[in-house]
């Protein structure tokens, strides 16, 4: 069977212009090269995921699979969890994977609060050391100074 150049256009049989049928048949290779580099260059290039946002995991695990293996994504932006789910080839079932997002932390230079039993308790510790110190500090008239000289 002979090899024929791909139709893509205008049809004009070749009986009405024999020279162009023949340089059609000589170089059929080359044109089909030149119409799918410009076809692949005016494709337009799609994702081959699908991205459908979800309210909770049983929601996710509800949307039927993509039998050709293309993943598709599940943001669940109130738990801060994005669900993939991928048909699996070799097993035949959906595996699903979860990506959790990282935690927001406080920062340690934020200020936490004690509870006001607690901060009155640790006041009147702090109030009865001091005081405590303060007797230590004053003199009790035990003590005398020896009156000897170096002489």
């Amino acid at each position: 069977m002979q090899n024929y150049a791909p139709y893509y256009g205008n049809y004009m049989p070749n009986y009405y212009q024999p020279m162009q049928g023949f340089q059609q048949m000589n170089q059929p290779a080359q044109q089909t090269a030149q119409i799918q580099n410009t076809q692949q260059s005016n494709s337009n290039t799609q994702p081959n995921f699908l991205c459908r946002p979800v309210a909770s995991k049983e929601e996710a695990l509800g949307v039927p699979v993509d039998f050709m293996g293309s993943p598709m994504f599940f943001p669940d932006l109130a738990h801060n969890v994005i669900y993939m789910k991928r048909f699996n080839t070799n097993t035949g079932t959906a595996d699903v994977f979860e990506f959790y997002g990282q935690q927001e932390q406080v920062s340690a230079s934020a200020p936490s609060f004690a509870p006001l039993d607690e901060f009155n308790a640790m006041k009147d510790t702090i109030a009865r050391l001091q005081s405590e110190i303060d007797q230590l500090k004053k003199p009790t008239g035990r003590a005398k100074k020896n009156d000897v000289s170096d002489e």
